[in-house]
């Protein structure tokens, strides 16, 4: 078997099946040996028995034996399936290894890029008042100018405050999407059971 987690739920299905595939083909391997025992010894014992006699010990032993042959083909074809199911958990569980890094990944880049923009949006605007104010001071006569400034970073603190708002939204959009991912997994799960 492939490296499977052998608490997982399907693992334990497909390893107890195939036990008991064994156990019935060794039964059935000891019913063919004790039947073939038992007509080596009715030769033995009744070789001068009639024709009749021998005829229907070989019909059944061919019953036996097409039984046989019967569940050998039935049991191997159980064991076909077995290994595509197994195919089929590998994929599931790499499809979803692959949906959960492309989801943190996603969160890691949204974070990035809120990180960098807040940042970015921050320091331009603290050059810009800085310009403001240094223009500003060494010409008190502009005094109007001043009090827009003071407007706009009013308005520049708004925005920040919104934008902070608009992040922590997303980011509980973030936790409602992950509480979605694992419900799916979870499903996935019960349903490859």
């Amino acid at each position: 078997m492939n490296n499977h987690d052998h608490n997982d739920p399907f693992y334990k299905l497909i390893e107890k099946q195939t036990k008991e595939f064994e156990e019935y083909i060794r039964v059935s391997l000891d019913l063919q040996t004790t039947y073939k025992e038992y007509l080596v010894q009715q030769n033995e014992s009744k070789q001068n028995n009639s024709m009749d006699t021998l005829v229907e010990i070989k019909k059944i032993y061919e019953r036996y034996d097409e039984k046989i042959d019967t569940q050998s083909k039935l049991i191997d074809s159980l064991k076909a399936r077995i290994e595509e199911l197994e195919t089929d958990s590998i994929i599931k569980n790499q499809d979803i290894k692959k949906l959960q890094q492309e989801f943190i990944d996603f969160k890691n880049r949204d974070k990035k890029s809120n990180t960098l923009s807040k940042n970015e949006k921050e320091n331009e605007d603290l050059k810009t008042v800085k310009t403001l104010i240094d223009t500003n001071i060494s010409n008190p006569q502009n005094f109007e100018d001043v009090q827009e400034m003071f407007k706009q970073l009013k308005s520049y603190h708004r925005a920040l405050i919104i934008a902070e708002r608009k992040n922590l939204a997303r980011n509980e959009r973030i936790q409602a999407l992950e509480g979605l991912l694992k419900d799916s997994q979870n499903q996935l799960v019960t349903q490859s059971q």
